[in-house]
């Protein structure tokens, strides 16, 4: 086990899915003030139960709103919580993060998948000739959409050679088995609403509640290295990456989100805010793994593609229109970045 700490260098938004409209929150001195459904109805049953047929009725009216009630003297009762809005909230709804018994947390699940991608991107980049296996690959299964989807921009198939050597028959011979990251549970007031606006588009895009910039968690990270030596010895399997210590994590993920800095940098290239931000942002990273996480983050994030963005672009747009949808064909033209200028998901993970 491995104590570490996982600090946020931008705004983190994991959604549940959920969103909470006028009837569940209302806006006071730029707090966000939330009433959850059951919990508005909770109060009611208790203070007012023959008010509930009336909310009903009014519900269905679009004009209505939770604030008009208390502007016409009707008691809610009190917010289950209230956090700070970043920015001017100008859409009606509101992206919850996922919360579990009402706390919201980072799933360990989501800190794997975002250390898998990079790790598989950064062996990509050390790697010239597996480079070059996977593009002509990509280049083949790109015009045939079965065998594209199998393969996957993602890289499904990579992942199959190389973390589960026996294809993906059976999950129990996957590398990544041998790392597992925790649930990190957080409090409600380190959250904050986060207005995202779209560069190089019209389209607007939801608040969503986002972790603070700055917030510091902590947990154990295992990396359980007799699991893989077993399975090298008794499962005969051959690996052929299979050192998952600290050191080389760091180097293989590091490397991936260098590459996505740049890339990301040259988009901004004339928005000097947002510059000087993702350059602090690569500063930072050699104090430990950095990661990138939730929603917003982006389609370079995301996929193994950052790596052949500039040695062959030809394919990249070909594998972009392939895997993103005909909604969202950007290749990719587009970011998200918050009200203070800062792009999303960004969180440094140090040992301690």
């Amino acid at each position: 086990m491995l104590n570490f700490s996982l600090e946020v260098l931008s705004p983190v938004h994991i959604g549940s899915g959920e969103r909470i409209t006028k009837w569940e929150y209302t806006i006071k001195d730029n707090f966000l003030e939330v009433y959850p459904y059951q919990h508005l109805i909770a109060h009611l049953l208790e203070k007012n139960p023959a008010f509930l047929q009336n909310l009903r009725i009014l519900m269905q009216n679009k004009d209505f709103s939770l604030s008009r009630l208390r502007e016409l003297g009707i008691d809610v009762g009190n917010p289950l919580y209230r956090i700070e809005i970043v920015g001017s909230l100008k859409t009606n709804e509101v992206e919850l993060f996922i919360k579990s018994l009402g706390m919201p947390y980072i799933p360990g699940s989501e800190l794997k998948g975002a250390l898998r991608t990079a790790y598989m991107g950064g062996l990509l980049l050390a790697d010239k000739e597996l480079r070059e296996r996977i593009r002509l690959m990509l280049r083949q299964k790109v015009n045939n959409k079965r065998e594209f989807e199998e393969f996957g921009s993602k890289g499904k198939g990579f992942e199959e050679k190389f973390f589960n050597p026996v294809g993906n028959v059976d999950a129990k011979y996957d590398l990544f088995k041998a790392i597992a990251f925790p649930d990190l549970f957080f409090e409600l007031r380190d959250l904050c609403v986060e207005v995202p606006k779209m560069i190089g588009s019209d389209k607007s895009l939801y608040a969503c509640e986002s972790i603070k910039v700055g917030t510091r968690l902590e947990g154990k990270l295992l990396i359980e290295r007799s699991l893989i030596d077993r399975m090298i010895r008794v499962e005969k399997l051959n690996y052929k990456h299979s050192d998952l210590s600290w050191d080389r994590l760091k180097e293989l993920s590091n490397s991936f989100y260098s590459l996505v800095l740049d890339l990301e940098m040259e988009f901004f290239k004339n928005m000097p805010e947002v510059k000087t931000h993702l350059q602090e942002i690569k500063r930072r990273m050699e104090e430990g793994i950095l990661l990138r996480i939730g929603k917003h983050q982006g389609y370079l994030s995301t996929t193994i593609m950052a790596v052949f963005k500039k040695e062959d672009p030809e394919l990249f747009e070909r594998v972009y229109d392939a895997s993103v949808s005909q909604s969202r064909k950007e290749k990719p033209k587009t970011r998200r970045i918050s009200s203070k200028n800062l792009t999303f998901g960004w969180v440094l993970i140090k040992r301690v």
